[in-house]
């Protein structure tokens, strides 16, 4: 197996991510200031073009892309195309890529659980109301994509980085 050739776009995902959380920061310190009364806390400032949001998103859509190539491979490089398909039989879930590959840490696996649903409920927004809705703050999650990232990157070593 370590004979496999890979073309993959892993380290542009991560490149993109991590650029994208980098505006995304920059945007949310630039729209607030210390309260004018000298108690903790801030005065956030609206910001019309949702600027710090729109980034918040391209990290969730690209640490997504970046899990999916880096454990695809993984999978592949160590256990095998036929591995890989019977994973694919049930959800193709991150959280059982990650259990194939030796790593059931529950946090881990409940931190990636989260990632993926705040992912799906990203990219598949729904135009009505549910009835137990878990509201999210994208940049919160776009935080927490990033710590992600970098806990799976220490765990697997990325390939043609």
């Amino acid at each position: 197996m370590a004979d496999l050739f890979r073309i993959t776009n892993s380290s542009v995902y991560k490149a993109i991510a991590l650029e994208a959380h980098k505006l995304m920061t920059d945007q949310v310190a630039a729209n607030r200031r210390p309260r004018d009364d000298g108690k903790e806390g801030w005065i956030l400032t609206h910001e019309t073009s949702r600027t710090s949001f729109k980034q918040a998103m391209i990290v969730i859509v690209f640490v997504g892309m970046w899990i999916d190539a880096v454990l695809h491979m993984r999978v592949v490089e160590k256990l095998g195309h036929d591995r890989l398909k019977e994973l694919r039989k049930t959800q193709d879930r991150y959280e059982d890529k990650l259990i194939a590959l030796g790593h059931s840490d529950a946090d881990l696996l409940g931190r990636v659980t989260k990632f993926r649903a705040g992912r799906n409920d990203l990219a598949h927004e729904k135009a009505y109301k549910e009835t137990n809705v878990v509201y999210r703050v994208a940049q919160v999650d776009a935080d927490a994509a990033i710590a992600l990232m970098s806990t799976i990157s220490g765990l697997l070593t990325e390939p043609c980085a």
